[in-house]
């Protein structure tokens, strides 16, 4: 009887907290300012996208861009997460080459189970 009370508390426990751990991963405000020199060139609203793994860093890539944030937060750093994220696009100087738009986030949500 006894153990059986410790393995109802354990389970209950684990559950707890892996339910707590996908709530603060579900959705994410953000404030990042690593462009702020920069023009706005487009605002974006709920866009769905997957998360790319790009050597050190991390890409948002939807079907017809990829963008660059200021940093993917660490719950949504997994290469194919797919998310579903808001955020300002910054302009791209003529001399440069990126391998995504600048973009600064504003909010970032996990889509289905991850």
């Amino acid at each position: 009887m006894f153990k059986q009370l410790i393995y109802l508390s354990i389970s209950v426990t684990i559950i707890a907290c892996a339910k707590q751990s996908t709530a603060q991963k579900s959705s994410v405000q953000l404030k990042q300012d690593c462009y702020n020199e920069r023009k706005l060139e487009r605002v974006m609203t709920d866009v769905s996208a997957k998360v790319e793994a790009f050597g050190d860093e991390y890409l948002i890539a939807t079907d017809d861009a990829r963008y660059m944030p200021c940093e993917v937060p660490t719950a949504f750093r997994k290469n194919g997460t797919k998310i579903i994220f808001s955020g300002e696009v910054k302009e791209v100087y003529p001399h440069e080459r990126w391998a995504g738009l600048p973009l600064q986030l504003t909010k970032i949500r996990s889509v289905g189970n991850q």
